[in-house]
This record gives C-alpha cells, structure tokens and sequence, in this order.
C-alpha cells in the first residue's frame, strides 16, 4: 500500500507531518501461555502498568499489582483469546526471579505428582492492555510511543483514538482503543500506535508477529506495519520518488471483524504489499515504526473498530503461535 500523504491525530498531542512511527529497543518482559491455568502473585517491576491480559470470553484472570521501579520481577495471570482457553503467565524485567510458579489448585512448579509442569505453548510480549496512560504506551522494554488517528484528505469523518469503557467487561478487561468514522474514498482511515518517541526504528527481530483482541465492523481492514524501508525516517525510501523506492510502501495483511470479540495472529512474514502481492518484499523487523489498522472502502462506507491486548508474538520450537 503506497500511502503518500499521511498526517496524525494523538488524543494528547496534534502532529501533522508524513506518517512515521515511533518505536524501541531494550529488554524483553516475556508472557508465556501454559494449558492448564497457573496461579501468580507478585510486585510489578519497572515501568509496569496494566499487568493483566484480558479474559476472552470465559476465563478469569489474577495479576499483579503495580509496584515501585527495581521491586523485582512482575507474576501475573490472564487469559487471551474466546472461551479462556489459552492461558498467559506475565513477567516483567526488574529482577532475576519472576515469581510465578505454574500450577493448579496450589501445586508447585513441577505439577501434580512430581512431574515437570506443562511446557510452555507460546510466548508473547504485551505491547498494550489499554489500561494505562492511553494514548501513551506503557512505557517498557523501551517502548514509549502512542496511539493516534490519521485519514486521507477526502470528506469523511474519524474519531480520536480513545479508550473505550467496555460495557460490560470482558473479563479483567475494562478498555480497547475504538476508533470510528466513514466518508474516506482514497486510501482511508486509521488507528495507529507508534512503538517509540521520537521517530527512531525499534529492533523487534526477537518477535514473529502480533496477535491481538479485535471487534467492529466494516469490510476493509488490514494491518499494516512500518519499517525503515517504508518511512522516510528509515534513511532508505525517497519520499519523491515514483518508483519502488518511494516511501510509504508498508507491507500488510488483511483481516476480517466480527461483532463479537476475536483474537487474531498475524506472522511477519504474512504481510504482504497490498498492491503489489507479487513483489519480493518483507518486513524487516530490526527496525519497524508503527503497528497500524487501516480501514479503506472503495465507496467510503462506514466502520468502527476496538483493538485490545496488542502483543508481539515470539518464535518457539512450536512455530510462531
């Protein structure tokens, strides 16, 4: 998708420029998925707001409360996905114990009978549970960037990015971001979150994909993702010229909302440029920008998105999960 003109719209900040994305390097704060339902406790480390992962639809979650900078490494327990079937261990970076044992109905971590607790299923880093500072990201493992909204310059209307008070819940989770709008017929609308402030590449290598919560409505929705490549920030495209090193060519992959919350994983290596399928491009993860769901319609027709538990997702013996 070659999205020439872009500017952005923070609830917070207002920036009008070409559409860059913020992003970071540092530690990595894993979350691991186990089958059966671990119990955790545990004080949150540095920069740790929003400890839990949101329930799906049936599932409960425990997790930690925010504690002070260095208290240590974070335990926390929540459930990704529809049905509460799979199960997500939190744990923050601040210290070399992360203070969770897995284990059911008390047992240690070796498991019932002694035997070795049940492996992990995948990993995934949470990028943001949107019960924090929204817009503001929560600020660890480098990340300090913010969500926003942009659109084309033709007559539609877009929301703010916000956070929405979900009514009722779904599970431990009190908010999404939304965003909501029609009447854009050129490349669309969007509701975006830049990974670090200032505009500087953050080093995602150590992840496959993302995987996300979403619900809304309007058939149109991709998931685009910025890198150097893309973004004039990069030091790679020309943002003047025509060919296939203009700038603004992010890779992407479509996807499809319901009107009952899902949860969808996209691997890196699915993403795509819309317009050109067939070009030999992909995403190079060393340095990527901004995560960014766009919404275009050829006749401008409504849509309304939310978007909720946004995480990397990290390579395992098992694949990308």
């Amino acid at each position: 998708m070659n999205l020439s003109r872009l500017g952005r719209s923070f609830t917070s900040l207002s920036v009008a420029a070409p559409l860059i994305a913020l992003t970071l390097v540092g530690c990595v704060d894993p979350f691991v998925a186990f089958n059966e339902v671990p119990t955790a406790e545990g004080d949150a480390g540095a920069g740790g707001s929003g400890a839990e992962i949101g329930a799906g639809s049936a599932g409960q979650a425990s997790g930690a409360q925010p504690g002070s900078a260095g208290s240590g490494a974070t335990g926390a327990t929540g459930v990704l996905g529809s049905g509460g079937s799979t199960v997500i261990v939190v744990t923050n970076a601040g210290g070399a114990d992360p203070g969770v044992e897995p284990g059911v109905g008390g047992e240690s971590a070796l498991g019932a009978g002694g035997e070795p607790a049940p492996q992990p299923q995948s990993v995934i880093e949470l990028i943001d549970d949107m019960e924090g500072a929204f817009p503001h990201l929560p600020q660890r493992s480098g990340r300090n960037g913010a969500w926003y909204t942009t659109h084309d310059d033709t007559y539609g209307q877009v929301s703010p990015a916000r956070a929405l008070l979900l009514e009722p819940v779904r599970g431990t989770s009190r908010f999404a971001a939304e965003v909501s709008g029609g009447g854009f017929t050129d490349w669309g609308a969007q509701l975006g979150v830049s990974l670090r402030a200032p505009s500087a590449g953050y080093d995602a290598s150590a992840f496959c994909g993302v995987r996300f919560m979403a619900k809304g409505s309007g058939g149109g929705w991709s998931l685009l993702i910025s890198d150097k490549q893309s973004v004039p920030e990069g030091g790679v495209c020309d943002p003047y010229a025509g060919d296939d090193k203009a700038c603004y060519q992010f890779v992407a992959k479509a996807f499809e909302v319901k009107a009952e919350w899902q949860e969808l994983a996209i691997r890196f290596d699915e993403l795509k440029l819309l317009n050109h399928p067939d070009r030999q491009t992909s995403l190079d993860a060393s340095a990527i920008y901004d995560i960014i769901f766009n919404f275009y319609h050829h006749d401008g027709a409504a849509f309304q998105l939310m978007v909720d538990d946004l995480a990397f997702m990290k390579q395992t013996a098992a694949g990308c999960q």
